[in-house]
């Protein structure tokens, strides 16, 4: 009896324990590296979509294995098959939509199962990782539109993403879901009134619909201004412009669509000769805030002969290191710097950039001593880390990035490429007990699911020279490699190279 009553007990226990959310989430991770072990690519992607179906919250782990595995033509039929069964049970899930839809091969299909994720998701509810798969629906659905001459039918559609935007999201994903809200806003109002671009016309429109949805989408982006990082700052610089011209229109098309430098020259000049400077009253915080008056004011100016595409300002700086013409962006930091007078923390934003690519020690040091001469106006936290960073990795003037990192990090003690940067200078300067703790720090602010790869190899190199722990380092590795595979950032592949030789020793 005695026996029999232990037997029973521990048979509940065991189920408890195995319905517990901790089993849950070692039954996945159970069943996802048994899946890896498969060898047939096709029982391998099926065994995958099965986990899907069961755990769609674990969607994002699980798109970069299946997108891999896709490529494979032998299993493309078992990705078409599945994927509609995907949607109609876990369409409302974004994660799933995202993958899924992938898979859906008729376009008009693909559209409809987007709009239904969007009419059914229950947006208050998703969590911030869960939002930079909205994103992407939300990009495709847009442009989808946009490409079709339907953006009218779609306004109230996206309007419901647009109204539900948390205001905790990150600013650069939040800027995203808008910018191509904002553009198929704009298109569905000149449907709705049958009217060919014009911005005369545009001021008469009804303030309702789409018209509506495009006005309160360019506030909402407006409202970024302070937070948006270098180059989607720039973008939303664009923004402006195109709303401040009679010929927004042509702007944001002709300009857009255009390889030719002749061409595009001539819109500036169309566009500089045009705007309207009345309508700077609409933007009184643009007008008399630094970052917005410098766009306002700089962006065309000197941009309207060809000669002068790039000019040696402060304005060709940007759009030189915007378009990748490091070499041009070169020159006019010279100039800039030369001439005495920088008027906006974004010009050294981009000074800073320029110096990521170029490594130029001496510029940097002449960028440095620019910014702190005038630390009121130019050494935002930002351009404070970004002196601190470049000098960390070259190797120079680390107990002046030091103090600046200080700076930046009493500024916003909770930003994870601050704390990172810290820990990377600390570790130049071989105190790595405390670059561990910052490390750390980073870490632990950083979204677990979005960590940066820079991040985590920085969190390998310091784990081995602060605790020798070959284990953990190489795990901090391997994610940080996983983490590269899906960011424009670039890796530094030589540094993980040398470190992988480190940890087979």
């Amino acid at each position: 009896m005695r026996f029999t009553t232990i037997f029973i007990v521990a048979v509940l226990l065991t189920v408890s324990a195995w319905c517990s959310p901790a089993a849950d989430h070692s039954a996945f991770y159970c069943g996802y590296h048994t899946a890896l072990c498969i060898d047939d690519p096709v029982l391998k992607v099926e065994r995958f979509l099965q986990l899907l179906e069961k755990y769609p919250e674990k969607a994002v782990e699980l798109d970069l294995v299946i997108s891999t595995l896709s490529k494979d033509k032998k299993v493309t039929p078992v990705m078409t098959r599945s994927a509609e069964n995907l949607l109609k049970q876990h369409g409302s899930a974004p994660g799933v939509a995202v993958i899924a839809l992938k898979f859906i091969p008729d376009g008009k299909q693909r559209d409809a199962y987007r709009k239904n994720f969007i009419e059914k998701c229950d947006f208050p509810a998703l969590t911030l990782q869960e939002w930079q798969a909205v994103q992407k629906i939300t990009e495709q659905y847009a442009a989808f539109h946009i490409r079709n001459n339907s953006c009218s039918q779609a306004g109230n559609t996206v309007a419901r993403i647009v109204t539900a935007i948390p205001e905790e999201l990150d600013a650069k994903l939040k800027f995203e879901l808008l910018y191509h809200a904002f553009y198929l806003f704009w298109n569905g109002a000149w449907e709705e009134h049958c009217s060919a671009p014009n911005f005369d016309r545009w001021q008469k429109l009804p303030d309702t619909g789409c018209k509506k949805h495009y006005d309160d989408t360019l506030k909402k982006l407006i409202a970024l201004e302070d937070v948006l990082p270098f180059p989607h700052s720039v973008v939303l610089l664009q923004v402006y412009n195109a709303h401040l011209l009679k010929h927004a229109a042509v702007y944001a098309g002709k300009l857009a669509d255009s390889r030719s430098e002749a061409v595009r020259a001539q819109v500036y000049e169309a566009a500089f000769a045009t705007r309207d400077r009345k309508l700077l009253d609409l933007f009184p915080k643009q007008k008399n805030s630094g970052f917005g008056a410098f766009a306002l004011a700089m962006y065309f100016n000197d941009s309207s002969r060809l000669d002068k595409f790039f000019p040696a300002n402060e304005a060709g700086l940007i759009r030189a290191v915007c378009d990748k013409k490091y070499d041009i962006a070169e020159k006019n930091v010279s100039a800039v710097l030369s001439s005495g007078t920088v008027s906006s923390p974004w010009t050294i934003r981009a000074m800073l950039e320029l110096i990521w690519h170029t490594r130029n020690r001496s510029m940097l040091k002449e960028i440095a001593s620019v910014a702190e001469k005038n630390k009121k106006k130019l050494l935002i936290p930002a351009n404070a880390n970004g002196i601190a960073y470049n000098f960390a990795v070259l190797n120079i003037e680390l107990d002046r990035a030091e103090k600046l990192l200080k700076y930046a990090v009493n500024a916003e003690p909770k930003n994870p490429a601050y704390l990172d940067s810290m820990a990377y200078l600390l570790y130049r300067k071989k105190r790595f007990t405390q670059a561990r703790r910052f490390i750390r720090l980073a870490l632990k602010f950083s979204n677990p699911a979005d960590c940066p790869s820079t991040i985590l190899l920085h969190a390998a190199e310091i784990e081995l020279a602060a605790t020798k722990d070959k284990d953990a380092a190489r795990e901090y590795l391997r994610k940080a490699e996983l983490a590269a595979l899906s960011e424009d950032s670039e890796y530094d592949h030589a540094r993980a190279k040398e470190l992988k030789q480190e940890l087979s020793k």
